[in-house]
């Protein structure tokens, strides 16, 4: 019997770590959300993640996990306030200041 190759799809946010398995032609075959829970320790998501991701991807018999992408937003990783400034006609002037620092996409993938 041929299997469904699926890739899953991990995002992890502030509030909700959503995640999917897809298929090679980019159809979603399952979907699920928890919350990250995020005031908490982060080792205290991933056993949570883990048992729902087992639990969703048990209802796709017939399908092999290729691969796993996670992506997450990371802030203030120096914990610098994140500065702009704007010079004009030697004249430099602050454009923006947040003082939580620069924000950070950050993505990871892994085939098998």
């Amino acid at each position: 019997m041929d299997t469904m190759e699926t890739v899953l799809g991990i995002d992890i946010g502030g509030t909700t770590t959503a995640f999917g398995f897809v298929d090679r032609e980019g159809k979603v075959l399952a979907e699920a959300a928890i919350a990250t829970e995020g005031t908490k320790p982060a080792r205290t998501l991933v056993p949570r993640l883990a048992a729902r991701i087992r639990e969703v991807g048990a209802g796709l018999p017939g399908t092999t996990l290729k691969g796993i992408g996670v992506q997450f937003q990371a802030n203030n990783i120096f914990n610098t306030p994140y500065v702009v400034t704007q010079t004009v006609d030697n004249i430099t002037t602050l454009k923006e200041y947040h003082e939580f620092g620069s924000q950070y996409l950050i993505g990871v993938t892994y085939r098998y």
